[in-house]
């Protein structure tokens, strides 16, 4: 992704693909993209948080987004 060009992205990068990806309803893509920020180190913020918790609500995933929430 971004790391193949020698980019290095930060979260304020991270949180930008997030976001789209939630606005289009790519959710699981959001989600998969979040999991592959957590593993490499770089802290989510509240921005990261909120663009999720927002999709998954918007999408229905009220549940989901309580559970996400509470880790």
């Amino acid at each position: 992704m971004m790391e193949e060009r020698d980019f290095e992205p930060n979260i304020v990068a991270y949180n930008t693909v997030i976001g789209c990806l939630c606005k289009k309803g790519s959710l699981n893509e959001a989600l998969d993209l979040f999991s592959h920020v957590t593993v490499n180190g770089i802290r989510p913020n509240i921005v990261t948080y909120n663009c999720l918790i927002h999709a998954m609500c918007n999408s229905g995933q009220q549940r989901e987004a309580t559970r996400f929430l509470n880790n």
